[in-house]
């Protein structure tokens, strides 16, 4: 007599006694069973088949808006989530000064906040300063400690002294990361050292026609950065929102030629970018589409410390509603072998999600 299972043959002889014949029939069921679980799992058939197709994953936290005075209540959240680095989108502190003294003591006191501490001793950290960690209130081009500020600035974030961004004017910076074998190029555009005067009549910021944001070298620089780029996704780190149109407070719309050549060079790219900006006290996610081209994404993290619940402006591009408590961002990268998930969320105290879109890019 013979059964055969999977290229497995097991043979037994007449058996002699009832007592062997059984003994015999239940070491045969025992071997059958575990050849039906081994081959089960060889198949992987606990598994929805496209998770087969998953080579890794890795996540990005950031945030901007912190302000000392306030509780720091959302750091264990951000710790929690275990991120593979952390990105400050401006406005690290609150300094407001051209005492660099105050400005580096400020620095420090958020570098020794425990929870902080500790996230620095678990994940990396890049970051480029808005205006209040740049040393003004809106300001520009003409404060006229701006070099001192991007010294203390690099400091803080411990940007390495060979970083060829330690030799030039302006705090901008790019990283070439690779997590978890997702490569990710991070572009951080400083928008305060160059950037022209805006008039603000009434509280309200008249458009500059023909001033500049960047400055011509960086500008270059960041054409060129997005042009040459290869990584499976390109983030940029800004201040300063770049979609956003219609509210009145501090955006790229205020300088349209500006935005319309940031537009522009965000058409040379042949990699998925996703902008990550600050600045505004809430947050959203933003979509912007042009005709033959990926969309754009843009997700604005603001507060750490001080969001305004009150705060309900038009945004035609926003997805979803805007978020008005207090929240960081998260970005999940999950990389498959023809295509990148791009999970967008803000979240709040008790890791709760506010807001949050799944996005697709092919590789």
């Amino acid at each position: 007599m013979k059964f055969m299972f999977n290229k497995i043959h097991v043979r037994f002889i007449t058996i002699q006694s009832t007592i062997s014949y059984h003994r015999k029939m239940k070491s045969i069921t025992l071997l059958l069973l575990s050849l039906i679980i081994l081959s089960s799992c060889n198949r992987r058939m606990d598994l929805p088949s496209h998770q087969n197709d998953v080579i890794s994953d890795a996540k990005l936290a950031f945030g901007s808006c912190n302000k000392l005075s306030k509780p720091q209540h959302l750091w264990d959240d951000i710790l929690a989530d275990s991120p593979d680095a952390f990105i400050w989108l401006g406005d690290i502190i609150y300094g407001d000064t051209e005492d660099m003294g105050v400005l580096r003591d400020k620095y420090q006191r958020q570098k020794s906040q425990p929870q902080y501490a500790q996230l620095r001793k678990q994940t990396s950290i890049y970051g480029i300063w808005d205006d209040h960690d740049y040393g003004k209130n809106d300001g520009g081009k003409s404060y006229p400690m701006k070099r001192e500020s991007k010294a203390i600035l690099f400091d803080f974030l411990e940007v390495p002294p060979q970083d060829q961004s330690w030799n030039r004017e302006g705090a901008y910076q790019d990283y070439k990361l690779n997590v978890h074998d997702i490569s990710i190029h991070l572009i951080l555009l400083d928008e305060r050292y160059f950037r022209d005067t805006l008039l603000r009549p009434d509280g309200i910021y008249q458009p500059n026609d023909t001033g500049t944001v960047l400055g011509e070298t960086q500008w270059k620089w960041f054409e060129e950065m997005i042009k040459s780029s290869t990584s499976d996704l390109i983030i940029i780190g800004s201040g300063t929102q770049v979609f956003p149109e219609e509210h009145r407070f501090e955006k790229w719309a205020n300088f349209p030629r500006e935005r319309a050549r940031f537009i522009q060079v965000l058409k040379t790219a042949s990699r998925p970018i996703l902008i990550l900006s600050g600045d505004r006290h809430f947050g959203e996610i933003s979509r912007f589409s042009a005709a033959g081209q990926l969309p754009v994404y843009e997700v604005t993290s603001s507060s750490l410390t001080h969001t305004y619940p009150t705060r309900n402006e038009p945004n035609k591009y926003r997805i979803g509603t805007p978020v008005t408590i207090d929240n960081y961002g998260l970005l999940h990268i999950v990389k498959y072998k023809d295509h990148l998930d791009l999970e967008l969320m803000l979240k709040g105290e008790g890791n709760r999600i506010l807001s949050k879109e799944i996005w697709s890019v092919p590789r």
